[in-house]
């Protein structure tokens, strides 16, 4: 017997049956989960068991029933009509019936008749699937997640160069997933980015995995290594909810290549596939975090001037802010669907939760856990195009990040488009990692910042407006090469707060947040980002109009030409600075060390520079996020 061309092995996720099959120590638990399975696919599609539309077998013969165990097989015919007869019907069906002898009853009895397959074959603790046909849809609801993608991930190492395709998902901003082929095999550490997950893969398979899977013998193994011929063998695997090895097969390696493949399932991964991880994978529901931060807030709610708390927590999505500024109409509705505010500017989470305490100024006791749980989800958040067109409608859960830690696991937990992940420890050392090799390597070019005492926070200064507000003069502006750029946009972008030219002539667009808590760290990454996408454009009207602005408001004088300004712009090098206490490594909010270094990532796809800055003299010793 072959399997022609391919197949794909899918796990079957045994937990989901817990509810229905209680002891699992029972020597017929799995074949109890096999015969459900198949139940369910013969009742989805409607097989009537009296006609010979399926087959179902439930073991191999006797003789073979030793060697490889039992397998459970379900072979299935569906009949379809083809819709697109329809669209023949009228004249040119008539004309087709002069010609052909046949009439309209007749080709409309024509069917598509498509054969379907599912095999389950247990190994070990283990129960594996296998489909063809369209048995796949009818499984999804059983298997485990990525079972693909696993297997890859304990193979391979991130360097090894054996990735022709990747898919990343993502749990953050706008795209849910990005695909794509590589001309030349890729590792994926250069791939990966710091917020995706590694949803599949189409790989290279070296020869000694294709040993270890059971694609070659060892004597095939040994053989290809005296004659040193290439490192790969010419199989190649795609991997994702399911592992799809292409080769065609005869049903004993099959079988063979599905033992291996659980021996490989039981290794530790060699590529982590997140750096978020679903709560729900630590035995954590969701629902139980949300019910824990609702009941944390309705008790500091009692007292209202205690909220301010609650803002450092929770803000609105980094990358949904990041698209605030191209829109211009934002409202906000109550449970009831009765608009509580509307705005011509971006609107803030607490803004929106201002509008909600509302309700309960004169008795804030009445903030109760379910009223809280009622805002988050019933309330919406709507964003208008100038034309009219809604460019957001959703919950305010699914609008917000939250980092917020919970005493009962003493651990952190971030919020991202409704769901709870916690961050995996290797991946934090990494990032601490990433920042201090940061300092490390760009010292010197701290140290020339902070050489101009001018920039320093000498005053101590907390507030990043009054920070800012010390250069606003043209007087002052001239005697420093400090140009007060605060609140200049173009095209509704603020380009930085501060612009400084050294002695040498290097141009500084600095911008200003207060400290390196999640929120701050969010709205300062957000404009240099935009800021950088404006300047690095090649429609050069912007920066004319950037130098023209900047000298009808009176921020410079024309001792500096616009052809001058531009030549510095156009090599000038951002700075994130934050006047009240600087971004370190041992700063508490891993979101604001992961939104400086995947800036930093794509300023530098820009080929612009940024500097980590912070113009505080003295270090604060309490490092408390707000």
């Amino acid at each position: 017997m072959e399997i022609k061309k391919k197949f794909r092995i899918y796990k079957i996720d045994k937990e989901k049956f817990n509810s229905i099959i209680e002891n699992e120590e029972d020597e017929k638990y799995k074949e109890k989960i096999c015969s459900l399975i198949i139940d369910e696919v013969i009742k989805n599609n409607n097989l009537d068991k009296k006609d010979s539309n399926f087959v179902k077998i439930n073991k191999l013969d006797n003789q073979r029933k030793n060697e490889e165990g039992n397998f459970y097989l379900l072979v299935y015919k569906k009949q379809s009509d083809p819709n697109w007869i329809q669209g023949f019907i009228g004249k040119e069906i008539e004309e087709y019936n002069e010609k052909n002898q046949k009439n309209k009853k007749e080709i409309m009895d024509l069917k598509n008749n498509k054969l379907s397959f599912l095999l389950l074959k247990p190994v070990n603790d283990d129960i594996y699937a296998s489909t063809g046909g369209n048995a796949s849809s009818y499984i999804s609801q059983f298997i485990v997640r990525n079972f693909g993608t696993e297997i890859i991930c304990k193979i391979y190492d991130e360097d090894d160069n054996v990735f022709e395709g990747i898919k990343q998902t993502y749990n953050k901003g706008k795209r849910q997933y990005n695909a794509f082929y590589n001309r030349r095999p890729s590792n994926y550490r250069s791939e990966r980015t710091f917020w995706d997950k590694f949803g599949g893969a189409r790989v290279r398979i070296k020869n000694q995995i294709a040993c270890d899977l059971g694609l070659i013998s060892q004597e095939d193994l040994e053989e290809m290594d005296q004659k040193n011929d290439s490192e790969y063998i010419k199989t190649r695997i795609e991997a994702g909810d399911s592992l799809e090895i292409k080769e065609t097969m005869s049903i004993e390696k099959y079988f063979s290549i599905m033992s291996k493949i659980d021996e490989i399932d039981k290794l530790p991964l060699k590529i982590l596939l997140s750096n978020f991880i679903d709560v729900n994978e630590e035995g954590i529901k969701n629902s139980d975090l949300f019910t824990k931060m609702h009941d944390e807030m309705s008790n500091k709610l009692s007292d209202l001037n205690k909220r301010d708390i609650i803002y450092s927590k929770i803000y609105i999505n980094f990358y949904l802010y990041e698209n605030f500024t191209k829109f211009s109409n934002y409202q906000l509705l109550d449970d009831k669907g009765r608009e509580i505010l509307s705005s011509r500017n971006a609107i803030e989470f607490n803004d929106i939760f201002e509008e909600f305490i509302k309700n309960f100024k004169k008795d804030p006791d009445k903030i109760s856990r379910t009223s809280i749980e009622t805002f988050f989800n019933k309330w919406k958040l709507k964003i208008y195009e100038d034309n009219g067109n809604e460019v957001l409608n959703a919950k305010i859960k699914d609008t917000i990040e939250v980092e917020y830690y919970f005493e009962e696991h003493q651990k952190t937990f971030y919020l991202e488009n409704g769901k709870w992940y916690s961050l995996a420890n290797n991946y934090i050392n990494l990032i601490n990692q990433n920042i201090k090799k940061y300092f490390e390597d760009n010292q010197k070019k701290i140290d020339i910042l902070k050489q101009n005492s001018q920039l320093m926070n000498l005053e101590n200064i907390n507030n990043e407006s009054e920070y800012n507000n010390q250069f606003n003069s043209i007087k002052a502006n001239e005697l420093k090469g400090i140009i007060h750029s605060d609140q200049v946009t173009i095209n509704k972008v603020e380009i930085c707060d501060l612009i400084f030219i050294s002695e040498s002539n290097q141009m500084y667009l600095i911008c200003n947040k207060s400290e390196p808590s999640g929120k701050g760290s969010r709205d300062l990454f957000s404009q240099i980002k935009a800021s950088a996408l404006l300047m690095n454009s090649s429609n050069q009207e912007f920066k004319n109009e950037y130098y023209n602005t900047l000298l009808q408001k009176g921020k410079i004088t024309n001792n500096i030409s616009k052809e001058r300004f531009i030549e510095l712009l156009n090599n000038s090098i951002y700075v994130c600075s934050f006047i009240k206490r600087e971004l370190t490594q041992d700063t508490n909010s891993i979101y604001s060390k992961i939104m400086f270094l995947e800036t930093k990532e794509e300023l530098d796809k820009m080929l612009k520079d940024l500097i980590l800055f912070s113009p505080q003299i003295v270090k604060s010793n309490n490092d408390k996020d707000e």
